[in-house]
């Protein structure tokens, strides 16, 4: 850098960009100032900077001075954003351990021919075990990963007016780790957004664990495993949703699932669940 210079960009050699280096020692003493707000050894605690610790933008029903003792005001697009967020989150833990299993080794070969069959990996159930190994991970790697965290920012974005900052912020970790192909460290990340996500509003909260029980609910039916216990923890959460709603004729169609096991009144559960949404119930 040139002596003098008031260039200090990094295309001149400067390592900090848009940074100004000021010179005060002809000042007295008197007329400097002080930016710092405490002292390091201050016991004051200040609060300002954490006001933003559980801040939604989600208007405020009149009538209620404080956010959190307010009903939410909820629109049904953004409750489908969070059932999303919750079902790609459930997916995003699944194919987890599946990459998991598949490096350990674990799956026998009538087990990967299952997963390529129901699940739609591109894959062909004819080659070895060692060939669909490398191709199942390969689109996971390529394909399924990528694209379930694209969906989970996605909606993310919708539903950043019901969501505290801070949790929003902790979902935009998982698109930069997956970015870097770190995606253990993205999947890891996922268990901090859910805990985020179970302090959240109770509205909020249940569309969210229903996008997720949902998810498990049909992954069991794919996979033709025992859907009974996921069955009721799906009921669970439509028991939590408001009364008096059609979400009601789910726990009807989840009681008959429960009692038949039978695919057909699980797609029944599906198509109720799609058209509630659609319509804006």
């Amino acid at each position: 850098m040139v002596e003098g210079s008031l260039v200090v960009n990094s295309s001149q050699g400067g390592g900090i960009k848009d940074t100004w280096v000021i010179d005060d020692s002809n000042l007295k003493s008197s007329t400097k100032k002080t930016n710092c707000k405490c002292s390091p050894l201050s016991s004051d605690v200040n609060t300002s900077d954490h006001a933003n610790y559980y801040d939604r933008v989600q208007p405020l029903e009149a009538g209620y001075e404080m956010l959190d003792d307010a009903p939410m005001i909820l629109l049904l697009s953004t409750a489908s954003y969070l059932i999303w967020l919750g079902r790609y989150s459930e997916r995003l833990y699944y194919y987890d351990d599946v990459m998991k299993k598949l490096v350990k080794d674990n799956f026998k070969k009538s087990q990967l021919k299952h997963l390529i069959s129901h699940l739609g990996f591109n894959a062909d159930i004819n080659e070895s075990s060692k060939t669909m190994k490398a191709q199942m991970m390969s689109d996971l790697e390529r394909n399924i990963i990528p694209n379930i965290v694209q969906s989970i920012d996605d909606n993310v974005q919708e539903a950043k007016g019901v969501i505290g900052k801070d949790t929003a912020e902790l979902y935009n970790l998982i698109k930069r780790l997956s970015s870097a192909g770190t995606y253990r460290a993205a999947t890891l990340q996922l268990h901090a957004c859910n805990a985020a996500m179970k302090q959240e509003h109770p509205t909020v909260t249940c569309f969210w664990q229903l996008g997720r029980h949902f998810e498990q609910l049909e992954r069991a039916v794919l996979l033709e495993e025992d859907s009974i216990e996921v069955s009721l923890e799906f009921k669970y959460w439509i028991n939590e949703l408001p009364e008096n709603t059609r979400w009601r004729e789910l726990t009807r169609l989840a009681n008959q699932m429960i009692r038949s096991k039978k695919f057909s009144d699980f797609e029944l559960i599906s198509k109720e669940f799609n058209i509630i949404l659609r319509q804006g119930v």
